[in-house]
């Protein structure tokens, strides 16, 4: 889907490079691309799109580096959209986009999740700390400079993540444009969301943040808004099974539950666009399900960062 989408781009992509992790079988499946495609495999395999990724920007030769994923497709104007992002955008080193508001898979937990990316991006148009490979634009020699996507990452998780706090730090800018957009082909079941969302994206995106410091800044996912919805489920589950020996404490459950619905308002007033009146509780139990394992990520994240700073504290004292 993505190679095909390259070709009907209005704009001349100067090469394409397709990064595979391991050796590739069938060559020939290729050749019906009418693109500058160039092919970067490895002798070794599941080591990761972070290795794939760096070893592709080392054969590119244009300035520009553009990164997707292979679940997506792009519009017939992102590349001219990054193009023009980088011309009014001048002073900065990386421009990301966003999914769009139509993911392929129309499917209810589907369309939610890909939905609920598309809003976090569309809505933090401007400067950020992060990027994004999803659908993200780099320069090059910035890029090899830096040292690419850190290698240490063996699995999709938050390695784009991390090397926008690296070009943060080095005092590059990095531009969400909210115009620049592609569509997602991925297909989410309830495990893979709750999976993803609790191992690789808030667990390792907590030990990075607190690495960091960067816990109290407002970063796309973890917006004060969002710390506080996560606060009050959190203590509304402590409040469950209290309340069978103390009955008064369900209307402090009840004011709970009023100000979670009311904290996210405009939330549902957005899923109402895609989805019937109907399909709105359903679609608040799945958002309280992904803040859920991101609450669990969270905690899993805490425990690790506190036992590696133990274990490197141990290390220094002997």
């Amino acid at each position: 889907m993505v190679l095909t989408s390259f070709e009907t781009s209005r704009d001349e992509i100067f090469e394409v490079i397709v990064a595979f992790d391991g050796q590739i079988s069938d060559h020939s499946f290729f050749e019906r691309y009418n693109l500058n495609l160039r092919l970067s495999e490895s002798k070794e395999s599941q080591r990761g799109p972070a290795v794939g990724r760096n070893r592709g920007a080392k054969l590119a030769q244009g300035d520009i580096l553009f990164f997707c994923d292979s679940d997506v497709s792009i519009h017939a104007d992102t590349i001219q959209r990054i193009q023009e992002s980088f011309k009014t955008n001048s002073n900065c080193t990386a421009i990301i986009g966003c999914y769009d508001d139509r993911p392929a898979d129309q499917g209810m937990i589907s369309k939610f999740r890909n939905l609920l990316h598309h809003r976090v991006h569309y809505e933090n148009h401007g400067l950020i700390k992060t990027f994004w490979s999803g659908c993200g634009a780099i320069k090059r020699q910035s890029f090899l400079a830096l040292g690419g996507f850190d290698e240490g990452f063996r699995t999709a998780s938050v390695e784009d993540i991390e090397l926008g706090y690296r070009l943060s730090a080095s005092g590059h800018k990095i531009f969400l444009d909210h115009s620049v957009q592609v569509c997602h082909h991925k297909s989410w079941s309830l495990f893979s969301m709750c999976y993803t969302d609790c191992f690789l994206r808030a667990r390792p995106w907590t030990r990075l943040m607190l690495s960091e410091r960067s816990l109290g800044t407002t970063q796309l996912n973890v917006s004060a808004k969002d710390k506080v919805m996560l606060t009050t489920l959190l203590v509304a589950y402590l409040i469950i099974p209290i309340s069978i020996f103390f009955p008064t404490l369900w209307l402090t459950f009840i004011a709970l539950f009023i100000m979670h619905i009311g904290l996210k308002f405009a939330l549902w007033r957005f899923y109402h666009r895609y989805f019937s009146m109907l399909s709105i509780p359903c679609i608040y139990g799945l958002y309280v399900m992904h803040l859920t394992a991101g609450g669990i990520g969270f905690g899993l994240g805490l425990l690790d960062y506190i036992q590696l700073r133990t274990f490197n504290r141990s290390q220094n004292t002997e």
